[in-house]
């Protein structure tokens, strides 16, 4: 059942409240937040400016269930890698995120991908300046460097820019928020082979919505696009909603997942087996974890299945990630 938010106060101030973006919407150490993943297929961002009523009641639910969470960079493994972070982000999907954050601004220095890659700016970003002001974006350059898996090292340029850019109401499957602020998030990067061995473009643009009372944004739509080596567009949609009845479903069992051959010099196949129908997301990823390919975003059924994945891409060191409501599994590839 969908539950109704009564913030009396928070709605009846209205757009006075909605003028700025401040720290205290968003959340910090400790807080957390549990999503359900939706099935994108019809979903629109929906519409900026202040006034909105964003209806997305009727998202369908797939067995996904992730939990957000804001911990100590030093309850990460490789925490001690980044020395000025007072905060880590743990999205549930194993790309963590360590900032140093303050009254007024929220400054990315690092992340650690999918893949395992650590990637410490020497160039961080303001991912936020608090407050910030309705329709005034927010940009910032961002640098680093990280090792490519063989006997080189990438480079990564790009910039973020987030504007907090619409306010109103929002309604999803578990409850309906009277007055929120919806943040856009835009960023660009290349990573860059110093051996030219690849080079990868991403694109990102993802809107958040934040509600008062709750720690963390209460509806998120994230697309990507990846280009390797300046070849055709990869492009990723993803929408989460947060609910805290979320439950995952009884996992299906995953067997026999391997890749083989590997190391390869021409084709590999994934073999995989599941011993119930379950929803399945598989991905190649760089090494620094951005999504290459999408291998297959569907609802299976119990049985045998082996995809080809080295179809398109160049050699290089890549990580194979498949999930479903089990979890996450991850395997090295590696392309001579």
């Amino acid at each position: 059942m969908r539950k109704t938010f009564t913030l009396f106060a928070f709605a009846c101030l209205g757009l006075g409240l909605n003028a700025q973006f401040v720290r205290t919407d968003m959340g910090d150490l400790g807080d957390s937040q549990i999503y359900r993943r939706a099935d994108t297929t019809g979903v629109q961002d929906g519409a900026s400016g202040t006034g909105q009523n964003w209806d997305y009641s009727t998202l369908v639910a797939t067995s996904t269930i992730s939990t957000n969470a804001y911990i100590l960079p030093s309850a990460h493994p490789q925490g001690s890698n980044y020395p000025t972070a007072n905060l880590c982000l743990n999205p549930g999907n194993g790309a963590f995120e360590f900032y140093k954050s303050n009254a007024d601004s929220l400054y990315v220095i690092g992340e650690k991908s999918p893949a395992n890659t650590r990637v410490t700016y020497t160039d961080g970003a303001a991912w936020f300046r608090y407050p910030q002001a309705f329709g005034v974006p927010n940009e910032d350059s961002v640098y680093g460097a990280y090792p490519d898996g063989f006997i080189s090292t990438v480079t990564r340029a790009g910039w973020i820019r987030t504007t907090f850019e619409a306010s109103g109401s929002l309604t999803t499957p578990f409850a309906t928020y009277p007055a929120v602020k919806r943040i856009e998030y835009l960023a660009a990067h290349r990573d860059s082979s110093l051996t030219g061995a690849a080079n990868v473009d991403l694109y990102v643009k993802r809107y958040e919505w934040y509600a008062t009372g709750v720690a963390l944004p209460v509806l998120i739509i994230h697309h990507q696009q990846v280009i390797l080596n300046n070849g055709n567009p990869t492009n990723s949609k993803e929408v989460l909603w947060a609910d805290d009845n979320a439950v995952a479903v009884a996992p299906a069992t995953t067997s026999q997942f391997e890749i083989y051959p590997n190391p390869s010099q021409g084709e590999t196949t994934l073999r995989y087996r599941l011993d119930a129908s379950d929803d399945v997301r598989i991905e190649v990823l760089s090494i620094v974890g951005g999504r290459v390919r999408l291998v297959a975003d569907a609802s299976q059924a119990a049985g045998s299945y082996s995809y080809d994945l080295a179809q398109g891409l160049a050699k290089g060191v890549y990580m194979v990630r498949m999930v479903s409501s089990k979890g996450a599994t991850t395997q090295k590839m590696i392309l001579n």
